[in-house]
C-alpha cells in the first residue's frame, strides 16, 4: 500500500542550552557521516487542541532516541514549539539579533544554517528553526511573493540529507503558510483526539491535503492517524470514536490508504504530558527535573514509552513507503 502512496505521478529547564546551529553552510566537521534522505513530516490538523505541537516535540526526542537526526520547523506565529522546547522569540531570537522562520520564507537570501537554533539537554540534540510573532503580519507579503508556495521546499533542498526527519509544525487553520508547509512535506502525520470534533475535523484534513496534492508534482500520503490525549478509562467512547474514524476513512476518497496508528502508540491523558511544554523540554527529560514528583517521572516515562511506539512506527511506515 505504502509502496503505491509514495509512487511519483505519472503527471525547570535542566541541563539545557541553546547554540547555533551544528550545520554551517560549506562547514566541514572531518567526520564522515552516513548519507540521510530527509523525510519531511508535516504535522497537520486545521482543529486546535489535539496535542499537534506536544506530539511534534516528544516524537522528534523520540526519533532522537532511536539515533535519528531530527530538525523542527516552526512556522505557527503563536511559537508553541519554540516556547515548548526553552526558546524566548524575543530574549533569544529578536533582541540576539537573530533569524527564524519569518526571514527564511520571505527573504531570498536567508538560507536554512542561519535560521536554526542548536538545543542540548541530557542525551537529546535538536535543530529548530524558531518562530516569532512577526510571521503574523506576514500573510499579504507571503500572498504576493512569486511561487511562494514552493519557498520552503526550496530552502530545504539542499540541507534535507543533513537529517533522517524534518517535522514541519504549521498552525491549525488552512492560510498560506499552512499550503507552504504541505507543499514542502513528503507526508502528513494527522494527530488527532478520539473525541467527536477532532475526529469530524479529519475529512477537512485529508481534503485539504488531497487539494494541496494536486499542485505537487510529487504525491503527498498521509502516513496515518496519531491519537494523543487518550483516556484508557474510556473504553466505550474509544470503540464509539474509532469506529467513527474507520468510517471517515472508508467513505472519503484516498481513505482506503490511511490507517491509525496502533494502540500502543495512543498517548495517554496526562497532566505532565501538558505541562512539560512550560517546562522548555521534551517530556523524556522529565526525569531530570528535581521538582517533579517520583509519580510524575513515572507518568512522564509511561507517555514517552507511548511516543517511542509511535516513533517505531513511522519508522516502519516510512521504511516500507520507500
Amino acid at each position: 500500500m505504502l509502496e503505491r502512496l509514495f509512487r511519483k505521478k505519472k503527471t525547570g529547564d535542566r541541563g539545557n542550552t541553546i547554540q547555533p546551529s551544528l550545520i554551517e553552510a560549506g562547514e566541514d566537521t572531518g567526520e564522515k557521516i552516513k548519507a540521510r534522505n530527509g523525510m519531511i513530516i508535516t504535522v497537520f490538523n486545521n482543529k486546535g487542541g489535539v496535542g499537534k505541537t506536544t506530539t511534534t516535540i516528544n516524537l522528534a526526542a523520540a526519533l532522537i532516541k532511536l539515533g535519528k537526526r531530527v530538525l523542527l520547523i516552526d512556522v505557527d506565529a503563536q511559537a508553541n514549539l519554540t516556547t515548548g522546547l526553552g526558546i524566548d522569540p524575543l530574549a533569544d531570537i529578536e533582541e540576539q539579533g537573530k533569524k527564524d522562520v519569518t526571514h527564511l520564507l520571505t527573504e531570498t537570501k536567508t538560507l536554512l544554517p542561519s535560521t536554526i537554533i542548536h538545543k542540548q539537554w541530557k542525551d537529546i540534540s535538536l535543530d529548530i528553526v524558531p518562530s516569532h510573532i512577526r510571521l503574523s503580519e506576514m500573510e499579504s507579503t507571503l500572498i504576493q511573493t512569486v511561487d511562494v508556495d514552493r519557498v520552503l521546499i526550496r530552502k530545504l533542498k539542499n540541507y534535507k540529507n543533513d537529517y533522517d526527519f524534518i517535522l514541519i509544525d504549521p498552525p491549525p487553520s488552512f492560510g498560506k503558510v499552512n499550503t507552504i508547509s504541505l507543499m514542502a512535506a513528503s507526508g502528513i502525520l494527522i494527530p488527532t483526539q478520539l473525541s467527536p470534533y477532532p475526529i469530524r475535523a479529519l475529512e477537512y484534513v485529508i481534503n485539504r491535503a488531497q487539494a494541496v496534492e494536486q499542485s505537487r508534482d510529487e504525491p503527498l500520503p498521509i502516513l496515518g492517524v496519531a491519537v494523543s490525549m487518550y483516556d484508557k478509562r474510556a473504553t466505550v467512547l474509544k470503540q464509539e470514536m474509532t469506529g467513527r474514524i474507520q468510517n471517515i476513512l472508508k467513505n472519503v476518497p484516498g481513505g482506503e490508504n490511511i490507517s491509525l496508528f496502533p494502540e500502543s502508540t495512543w498517548v495517554p491523558q496526562l497532566k505532565i504530558v501538558s505541562s512539560t511544554p512550560e517546562k522548555g523540554y521534551p517530556i523524556c527529560e522529565a526525569e531530570f527535573d528535581s521538582l517533579l514528583t517520583r509519580s510524575d517521572k513515572e507518568s512522564a516515562q509511561e507517555a514517552f514509552n507511548c511516543y517511542s511506539e509511535m516513533a517505531r512506527h513511522l519508522i516502519k511506515l516510512v521504511e516500507q513507503g520507500k
